[in-house]
């Protein structure tokens, strides 16, 4: 996703929602302009926050660093979330509105084990967005990707959907990114399209004082961030499994 740091306020980026036509007319005849369309994709700081704890006794006993393994976990758990947030946050309440739920993602269906033709048409869809420029990724769980790597792209080819690699596996040239929280649905997309806005850095507020009677540390990060999708026509999301 594009990063965007060190914000202040509530953001508003323009977006382009159509293109220009051109048409054939005579040497001195008239025509008819086209006109862009734009639209507001308005962003505004959200608070995530983890909090936890642990026991004085427990730092005592410990001889691995319980408040350094505290404070890397609490961080992990926070960019989790936002990643998590980013693409499956429903927009309600206090949560983002992630990249599955925002309107205008262009559907396909699989309609049965995946085929060559169907990852084709995938990513045809994605090349006659206008706003595209062909930067794709997959985006599956492990299971699917396991399944594409184990699928024959044609008969007896020896050759499968997915090519398998220690660094890196890839579907008709493009990479695919695997995410163990991610359903058997597939994604596809310019991850480029879509952002992730920060408000400031992640604060950490480690606290002894409020449970010290119970001889307990509190510990809560809080973080401001945001994300969106600035053309929701650079991503296509199956209605079904890419693995059946």
């Amino acid at each position: 996703a594009t990063v965007l740091s060190g914000l202040r306020g509530n953001i508003s980026w323009p977006r382009q929602l159509d293109e220009l036509t051109a048409t054939w007319v005579a040497e001195e005849g008239p025509c008819t302009p086209s006109y862009l369309t734009f639209g507001e994709l308005n962003s505004s700081p959200k608070r995530i926050v983890s909090a936890t704890g642990y026991t004085l006794q427990l730092l005592r006993q410990s001889s691995t660093g319980v408040e350094a393994m505290v404070r890397r976990e609490i961080g992990y758990a926070i960019a989790k979330g936002i990643d998590r947030g980013g693409l499956y946050g429903t927009g309600t309440g206090n949560a983002v509105l992630g990249l599955t739920n925002t309107p205008g993602l262009q559907p396909f269906t699989f309609g049965g084990a995946p085929t060559l033709a169907t990852l084709r048409n995938v990513i045809a869809l994605l090349e006659c967005c206008h706003c595209a420029n062909g930067n794709f990724k997959w985006l599956m769980n492990p299971t699917v990707k396991a399944a594409w790597t184990s699928t024959q792209r044609l008969p007896n080819s020896g050759v499968t959907l997915a090519t398998p690699s220690a660094n890196q596996a890839t579907a008709e040239g493009y990479d695919i990114v695997h995410l163990c929280s991610h359903p058997n649905t597939v994604l596809m997309g310019e991850f480029a399209q879509m952002f992730v806005g920060f408000w400031g850095g992640m604060d950490l507020v480690i606290d002894p004082y409020t449970n010290a009677c119970n001889g307990s540390i509190n510990v809560t990060a809080n973080h401001f961030a945001d994300v969106g999708v600035f053309n929701a026509c650079a991503f296509a999301e199956s209605t079904d499994d890419g693995n059946q």
